[in-house]
């Protein structure tokens, strides 16, 4: 089990900084990134829903490193309710970004 997860972790964590590259690249000028995404900090929350994988979540200082192309306009973690419909309710622990190219401004 210790290599798969080891393997599956490295996995998670490449495809996402490739897919954070990308998505950095391809905006166009004027281009805005919106992210919102769970921390590991959700694990001691009750009922949100959420990765069962502390490799899945995301943190404002791993974002930070991997959106390093994109200026910040918003990067921070907060606790937060969420309302997303009868299964999806309740405290919930998220990083949040909105970002854009550097050097273009809004």
């Amino acid at each position: 089990m210790g290599w798969h997860r080891i393997n599956r972790s490295a996995r998670s964590t490449f495809v996402t900084k490739k897919l954070h590259s990308q998505v950095a690249r391809s905006l166009k000028d004027g281009g805005v990134l919106i992210l919102e995404a769970y921390t590991e900090r959700h694990l001691d929350m009750d009922g949100t829903g959420g990765p069962p994988q502390r490799d899945l979540f995301m943190s404002l200082d791993d974002l930070s490193v991997e959106l390093e192309d994109l200026e910040f306009i918003i990067g921070t973690e907060v606790e937060r309710n969420i309302f997303e419909g009868k299964y999806h309710q309740g405290e919930s622990a998220v990083v949040q970004v909105v970002a854009c190219k550097k050097g273009v401004t809004l």
